[in-house]
This record gives C-alpha cells, structure tokens and sequence, in this order.
C-alpha cells in the first residue's frame, strides 16, 4: 500500500488489510436510528491499512450494485424482497406528509384538514415509494409528478404546488424554516426499515465482516439491535 514505511510491516501483518466498497442512500447519512459516522470511525481505527469507498445512490441502483458485486455491502431503504439479497434489519425511518409554503393546506388548522380535503390536492412520489405501504395509492388520489430521487420529491414539495412524502429527518430543516408542514400524521405517516444489504452467494472478505460487525455493534436503537440480532427481512410465503 502506498505511503507505508518497512517499519510498518509487522503492523500490516496484525492488521486488517484491504478495499470496502460500501453503499448509502443518501437521507440515511444523519439517519437517528444509526450511527453509520462512528461505525466508520470504530472500523478505521482497527482498520489503518484499509481504504473505504462510499457511494450514494437510489435504493433501486444500490440493490443492482450489489447483485452485480460492484459493491460489498449497501444500507439502504427496504423496498422488496430479493431472494439474492440478505438484507438486515438495522433501523427504522420515520416517513411523513409534508405540505409546502403557499399550498391551499398550508395554514389551515389540522382540524380542518380531512384525508377527503386532502385527495382533491396534486401529489408527487418518489418512484419506490409506489411500493410502500404507506403511500399505497387509490383511485381518489391524484399523482401527477414523480422523481427518481429524494431532491427532486422535495422541491416539488416546496413549490407549494404538491403534497408528497419525505423522511423526517430530511425535511426538517425547512419544517424548521417554516417552509413545510406535515399534515394528516395520524394518517400518512408510516416507517421503513433501514436494512444492511449483501449478496448471500458471496464470499465476504475478512475486512468486509470488519466493516459489517461495526456497523451492527453501533445501531443507536437498542431495541432494535436486540430485536434483530440480527434479524433478517423473509420472504413472503406468497
């Protein structure tokens, strides 16, 4: 490996040596439920000789990388189940509805916002989330716009044109700026499980396992730590 002295060799021979290739959705960098920063800090720090290569990319793009083997492991959003794929569960996100400053909805009560109000309004999704069960949609519900990624499902909403669902997390910033609002959280709102993705025929390298057991031991959640150890996302018998 570059830069490393004669000195240094004994401790190459001790030490985890090698590439990880790891992929990320990108709302999940400051995900509550993990701690994918200080994961990366604990596998550094017994890992000097390694080099860690992060990607983000769409859950849809992130599951293909990982069949193709490109990458060596991914956390991603849980969208279906792949017999290919292992995919653990590590976390949960917290999915909202979010209405956008200068939308009709926008400053009116919550008591006066009814999920019949509601289906009268233009909404925009994000192309997975035609799958999930929280945002399953019906015949009374107009979706007119869509985006391949999470930005562009956010500045539709921030139009004041469109209602749509974000992570929590994510909007918060302009829930803060008072540029959104959620509505009908009792309703719309709904979770996704965060999952830790692998291709089950492939063989992981001893840095790889590094990499996988810090991201395990540091998942902020302790119920879902002890729920999963480590629990994996089934097929359906169906």
């Amino acid at each position: 490996l570059p830069g490393i002295t004669i000195g240094q060799e004994l401790d190459i021979t001790q030490s985890l040596v090698g590439e990880v290739k790891l992929g990320l959705v990108s709302t999940l960098v400051d995900s509550p439920s993990l701690a994918l920063d200080r994961a990366i800090k604990a596998f550094k720090q017994r890992s000097r000789f390694t080099t860690l290569s992060i990607t983000i990319h769409a859950a849809r793009v992130i599951e293909e990388q990982i069949l193709e083997e490109s990458i060596d492991l991914a956390i991603s959003v849980h969208q279906r189940n792949i017999p290919e794929l292992s995919q653990e569960i590590i976390g949960n996100e917290t999915i909202a509805f979010y209405c956008g400053s200068g939308h009709p909805l926008f400053d009116k009560e919550p008591a006066d916002i009814s999920e019949e109000l509601v289906s009268q309004y233009e909404r925009c999704f994000r192309d997975y989330m035609r799958y999930s069960d929280g945002s399953r949609r019906k015949k009374s519900q107009i979706h007119t716009s869509q985006s391949n990624e999470i930005e562009g499902v956010a500045m539709l909403i921030l139009s004041g044109e469109y209602l749509g669902h974000l992570p929590t997390q994510y909007a918060a910033k302009w829930e803060a700026q008072g540029r959104m609002r959620q509505i009908l959280s009792n309703r719309f709102n709904y979770d996704n499980k965060l999952v830790l993705v692998t291709k089950t025929s492939r063989a992981q390298s001893k840095v790889v396992r590094a990499m996988i057991d810090d991201i395990r031991s540091l998942v902020r959640d302790p119920q879902i730590g002890q729920a999963m150890n480590c629990a994996t996302v089934r097929r359906d018998s169906s």
